[in-house]
């Protein structure tokens, strides 16, 4: 939830997302590689100061929830996939507990 949740769309909200669905619009070329990539890395640090954010604000978690809390979000790499027509987005999701995920968009 958030990287692809548009501004304004969860009323409750409204300042809440990182609208990478916007992003991913940008006609796929290589050499907009790094453009999209200023775009992506600006809305993932965004959606990682907003839970960061949420998590301080709410009452302190259990120790299994505190270690689940997001520490930080990483940009990867960002990729034009000419042949599929999309970008390839790769992030890395780190925990307090020192858990990495790696994922890929879309």
């Amino acid at each position: 939830h958030g990287l692809l949740t548009e501004k304004g769309e969860d009323h409750f909200a409204p300042n809440w997302g990182g609208s990478l669905l916007q992003i991913f619009e940008v006609p796929v070329n290589p050499s907009r590689e790094n453009e999209v990539y200023s775009q992506c890395r600006t809305s993932i640090k965004k959606v990682q100061s907003d839970i960061i954010s949420q998590q301080s604000s709410q009452p302190p978690p259990s120790e299994q929830e505190a270690s689940a809390s997001l520490t930080s979000l990483d940009l990867l790499d960002v990729r034009a996939d000419v042949e599929n027509k999309t970008w390839r987005v790769d992030i890395r999701v780190n925990s307090a507990s020192g858990e990495e995920l790696s994922f890929s968009l879309p």
